[in-house]
């Protein structure tokens, strides 16, 4: 889908006025030129050229290892069947779903340039001067409203996305904002066989390594390697002061880190260090709102270059997500320049009660737009 490369081919007349082969090629066997773009636990993502439109596809790729795990492909199919159905600027078109006996089941979409939004935070918090020229305050702004306006127009159609975090929004180079990977998605009306919303026993918990400790808490993150963040005992008391170090980007960490995974082991689905109060319980009735408040750390995140509720380990985590409140995000980035007013936007999308947010998306929309209206167009 993704390609980092903002140059592209120009369009050629012996491209676009050649006739129709007598016999059209079926499947996957239309494609030539494939090409490996990133390789997942799950999927494989390439590029490949469509001989009959004559243009350059994104596919998709379920690998062999996971194409016989029902929930693998229940999840596949549904992030590419959810993609094609919400036809909105601010989702990737999908133009084929197919299978083959080598591939095995894949689908095609749009192959647009540019970067993820996570590569964007870690150059602004590396102080890239690039960056910081590509990307000021009404640019982020405005990243935040096109993600809010594919969410509010995937809810209008009884679609919760679950999993909005800053790898699943794609900045194009020619100013797109795509919403990505909706393969956990809430479809409302229909059961959820990708998880079990039963909350985790110490048995499970044990099982996977990790423990519930809720003195514990967070750590300079920037020093430690993705190893020490998993192996770390014991920390210190957290305060409030204990933020201006919590949540700064080091690549290598971010890369191994586990908060930054999608989690589905047969509890949760999310990311641990974007879900919302209500995920984190494994409650069943979770809605629209939810969105809200990941999109709500992801735009704190994005401000701030910190992400607020990260802890020492998952469980830290989530009890932070449910009982702190982090400091405003003009406090946490002073060399931002925030105002007040979008300080307030932010800490109302992440509310620990979902009737104390924003409660739909065209009300954070109206917002973030009178935020944008007050800076003028400098």
């Amino acid at each position: 889908m993704s390609d980092n490369q903002p140059s592209m081919k120009g369009i050629l007349l012996s491209g676009t006025d050649r006739d129709l082969p007598d016999v059209l090629p079926a499947g996957i066997s239309r494609y030539t030129n494939f090409a490996e773009m990133s390789l997942g636990n799950r999927s494989r993502l390439s590029s490949a050229f469509d001989t009959i439109v004559g243009r350059t596809v994104a596919i998709k790729s379920l690998l062999p290892s996971c194409a016989v795990d029902r929930r693998h492909r229940r999840r596949f199919l549904r992030e590419a069947r959810v993609t094609a159905q919400l036809q909105h600027p601010n989702t990737v078109p999908v133009y084929d779903i197919g299978t083959d006996p080598e591939l095995g089941i894949y689908f095609t979409m749009k192959r647009i340039s540019g970067e993820n939004l996570l590569q964007v935070i870690r150059r602004l918090s590396q102080r890239d001067e690039e960056a910081k020229t590509a990307f000021p305050l009404r640019r982020l702004l405005d990243i935040a409203i096109n993600v809010a306006q594919s969410l509010a127009y995937s809810h209008v159609r009884g679609v919760i996305h679950r999993d909005i975090k800053p790898e699943n929004i794609w900045v194009g180079n020619f100013g797109e904002v795509i919403v990505l990977d909706w393969g956990v998605a809430k479809v409302w009306g229909y059961p959820d066989e990708l998880e079990d919303l039963s909350p985790p026993t110490p048995t499970e918990l044990a099982e996977r390594g990790t423990s519930v400790d809720p003195a514990s808490t967070a750590v300079d993150l920037a020093t430690m390697s993705g190893a020490d963040l998993q192996q770390r005992a014991a920390v210190e008391p957290r305060t409030d002061s204990d933020m201006s170090d919590v949540g700064s980007h080091s690549e290598d960490d971010l890369e191994k880190d586990q908060l930054r995974t999608l989690t589905n082991n047969g509890q949760r689905l999310g990311t641990p260090l974007y879900m919302s109060p209500e995920q984190v319980r494994g409650s069943q009735f979770v809605d629209d709102r939810t969105d809200m408040f990941s999109l709500g750390v992801v735009l704190y995140e994005m401000l701030t270059q910190k992400e607020p509720f990260r802890g020492r380990s998952i469980e830290d985590t989530f009890h932070f997500i449910q009982n702190w409140d982090p400091p405003k995000p003009s406090s946490q980035a002073p060399f931002a320049d925030i105002p007040p007013a979008l300080d307030q936007v932010v800490i109302k999308a992440i509310a620990k009660r979902a009737d104390d947010r924003f409660q739909t998306m065209p009300e954070l929309i109206a917002q973030l737009q009178a935020v944008m209206d007050s800076l003028g167009s400098g």
